[in-house]
């Protein structure tokens, strides 16, 4: 990874407010998804850092259905982790070399989800994360990749969002915008070269949507200013 990489990442990780607080959120809520000899996929899964997180509170033993028979050091959940930044995938590569269990592949998601190969043979897909991705994905594939994750998602299974949202009206919006621009400038953070690449929806779209490609169940569990951590249950 360049230095520059490494930069913009630590940048845009400084920019999201209450940052920490919803990564331990994402791995409280997502470990109660995850049960051994089942298969966790991150989408953007950047240089593994969620990923690391839920192998760590699975050797807490905290997983949905703890096996009394496996040892607590032994992760038998599989992680798959999708991205398509070289540098970011060398990153994660480098960060679970030699681990069983972690497979990072390159994927474009603008293709949806991978077609074949990606899934462990005879295990069952319970939990997909997604933290601040998809709305790097163009607005015409994101209805694909949804469909595609609730085809593949395992009934009772979760996907776990977090999004940057556009607020519920003009007025609201732009008070959001102004505290998280202000708190941007508390940070440090420079302006970003991100305009237009990023497109965020409203809250509501992301509920629609979420709910028109089959999702029972769709909550928020988390939300600072222009922020919001969304739960889908199939």
């Amino acid at each position: 990874m360049t230095a520059q990489d490494t930069e913009r990442d630590y940048m845009f990780q400084r920019s999201v407010p209450d940052h920490e607080n919803m990564r331990e959120m994402v791995t409280e809520l997502g470990a109660q998804f995850i049960e051994y000899y089942s298969t966790v996929l991150d989408i953007g899964t950047g240089d593994g850092d969620q990923i690391a997180r839920f192998i760590d509170k699975g050797r807490e033993g905290a997983y949905a259905n703890i096996l009394e028979d496996v040892p607590p050091d032994i992760d038998a959940a599989d992680y798959i982790g999708i991205e398509i930044s070289d540098p970011m995938l060398e990153a994660a590569r480098r960060r679970f070399d030699g681990m069983n269990g972690v497979n990072i592949i390159k994927h474009d998601l603008r293709e949806g989800l991978p077609i074949n190969g990606w899934m462990p043979p005879g295990e069952r897909l319970t939990l997909v994360t997604a933290i601040l991705t998809m709305i790097f994905v163009p607005v015409e594939a994101r209805y694909r990749v949804l469909s595609d994750i609730h085809r593949h998602l395992e009934k009772d299974g979760a996907l776990i969002m977090v999004e940057k949202v556009i607020g519920e009206g003009p007025a609201m919006d732009e008070l959001l915008v102004g505290q998280h621009e202000a708190f941007k400038a508390r940070q440090g953070c420079p302006d970003d070269d991100l305009e237009g690449v990023l497109v965020p929806l409203q809250l509501s779209s992301h509920v629609a949507n979420l709910k028109a490609v089959g999702f029972t169940h769709v909550d928020t569990f988390w939300r600072c200013l222009n922020f919001v951590g969304i739960i889908a249950v199939k």
